[in-house]
């Protein structure tokens, strides 16, 4: 990785958890830097918590794909957050297909926990 681009990555490692317009500014900011490149993919991901009880639960967080491959996820689970109704719609539409897609992973390791399937199957 060129200096530039190291540079860039840990711009976005440290400040990706950000949302909206911030975000929005960054990932312009970033392409700027690596000559119009994206750092990474990102997705929603339904991830498995265990609590301090031994009790499991589910959360939205944000999933990436760096562009050497590696994967990483928001530490905290995300609000789901919207201007519009119709906004929101498309946030929650996201989040069902990426659920139907890559299914649950564990929040701590990545693993798959549950395999993807259609939502409407219940």
């Amino acid at each position: 990785m060129t200096d530039r681009r190291q540079i860039a990555h840990e711009i976005w490692q440290a400040f990706k958890h950000w949302n909206g317009e911030r975000k929005f500014a960054l990932r312009a900011i970033i392409k700027e830097i690596t000559g119009g490149e994206d750092m990474s993919r990102w997705r929603y991901q339904i991830m498995q918590h265990t609590a301090d009880d031994g009790e499991t639960y589910l959360a939205i967080h944000e999933y990436y794909t760096m562009h050497d491959g590696q994967e990483s996820w928001t530490h905290k689970a995300v609000p789901l957050e919207a201007d519009t109704v119709a906004e929101m719609r498309m946030t929650l539409l996201d989040v069902l297909r990426d659920l139907e897609r890559h299914g649950v992973r564990d929040a701590k390791t990545g693993d798959v926990v549950q395999a993807g399937s259609s939502v409407v199957d219940r």
